[in-house]
């Protein structure tokens, strides 16, 4: 997906999803780039402390919109669930170095399998997957207002072009 395409998306949408899960109050910051890793197409950082979010998107594994509010979703429900880092860092401090890396591995898998589980119940359970999802926020959002939403858009696309 073109970068600047998938930036300009991910922004409109980001902020529905914030509202959807209560996440307002975290600040989102946005990058896209390629990811040296292979198999992945996004990543998630987060400072629970100070609630802050980085997502960074690589647009080469990206092909779609709908990917990439699949992805984004994703992204954002682990930051539901980064409150948990704080017990990862307890752990880096207390775990002998030889134990961690089993405890890194648990707590990784058991934070994804997490992540998939709300996926699962937002897709089936709920049938809110991809822009139902969206939708269902803004409907039920009282502040929301379309015209106003379109202006955000601009504001968002002019934004992302001053900062390239």
């Amino acid at each position: 997906m073109d970068a600047s395409k998938l930036r300009k998306f991910v922004n409109r949408h980001v902020r529905w999803l914030r509202w959807a899960m209560q996440m307002n109050h975290w600040q989102v910051d946005l990058c896209v780039e390629p990811i040296d890793k292979p198999k992945t197409c996004a990543t998630f950082t987060a400072d629970p402390k100070y609630q802050q979010i980085a997502l960074t998107f690589d647009p080469a594994k990206i092909d779609t919109e709908e990917d990439a509010l699949k992805v984004l979703r994703h992204e954002m429900i682990h930051g539901l669930l980064a409150e948990f880092n704080l017990l990862y860092d307890a752990m880096e401090r207390v775990a002998p170095r030889d134990e961690m890396t089993l405890l890194d591995t648990i707590y990784h898998h058991s934070l994804e399998r997490s992540v998939v589980s709300i996926e699962r119940m937002l897709d089936s359970g709920l049938g809110l997957s991809g822009m139902a999802f969206i939708q269902r926020a803004k409907k039920v959002s009282k502040n929301y207002d379309p015209v106003a939403d379109n202006d955000q858009d601009e504001k968002d696309e002019s934004t992302n072009e001053q900062n390239k």
